[in-house]
């Protein structure tokens, strides 16, 4: 385990997303000022502060430009509150990490064997990306502190645009832009910005809701395997309890 806060290549092993369609005519954000930003995050943060966990499948693609190339993957993300965090990539290959409080673990798969893997100190634009995540799942967009700028918008998608204030962060990451889903309390999409034109985009599934999930899920040393079906079954059972 090694503090969150010094893992520069936490997300060499995070999935890279495949974006969603857009109109390529699509008009720009109206961004908003003042009491009309406060009142945007208020309604974000009270939003997604209902839901306690988060399970979502996703899909990435990381866009090489220098090779015209793109990386793709896929997985799965949970998130427990306040401040717990499984990535795990399952396709083409894969490997987890475990974020809980400031410690994290990363592993790898093997010929069906898990290996917990000495975390590097390479420098990863993604790691900016983990180090806000669990503050997005609980609409908190402020969690970067000075480190970013941020400006908000509704129309025509809600879209939280953070840009580097940090000189260290802006050597590598352009922007970060958060979509969320149109009733604002759900993450569906992220964008990574990378000095030099490559970028990631990552796309998240509609989350499965009333599932509680235990502590195995984010254990640091020895996590439980995911089984996503089980997790399937006791949202829809949820759902249906609920006559939603």
């Amino acid at each position: 385990m090694k503090p969150l806060t010094s893992l520069p290549g936490l997300l060499a092993c995070a999935p890279l997303l495949v974006p969603t369609p857009q109109a390529q005519d699509a008009p720009p954000p109206v961004f908003l000022a003042g009491a009309a930003q406060e009142a945007f995050l208020a309604e974000v943060e009270e939003k997604m502060t209902e839901l306690e966990s988060v399970v979502a499948e996703f899909e990435q693609i990381k866009v090489l430009t220098l090779f015209e190339d793109s990386v793709r993957s896929s997985g799965v993300i949970l998130f427990q509150a306040p401040d717990a965090l499984r990535w795990e990539v399952t396709e083409p290959f894969q490997s987890l990490f475990v974020v809980a409080g400031d410690d994290v673990s990363k592993f790898e798969f093997s010929g069906g064997e898990r290996r917990a893997l000495d975390l590097g100190r390479g420098k990863d634009p993604l790691l900016v990306v983990m180090g806000q995540i669990r503050g997005w799942f609980r609409g908190d967009f402020g969690a970067g502190g000075r480190a970013f700028r941020m400006r908000v918008a509704r129309e025509p998608t809600p879209l939280v645009l953070l840009e580097p204030a940090d000189e260290r962060v802006a050597k590598t990451v352009a922007a970060l832009e958060v979509s969320l889903s149109p009733e604002l309390d759900c993450v569906r999409r992220v964008v990574v910005r990378e000095r030099g034109g490559d970028h990631t985009t990552m796309n998240f599934a509609v989350p499965l809701r009333g599932v509680e999930l235990t502590d195995a899920y984010f254990d640091l040393t020895d996590p439980c395997a995911l089984e996503l079906e089980d997790l399937r079954h006791r949202a829809r059972a949820a759902e249906a309890q609920d006559g939603r």
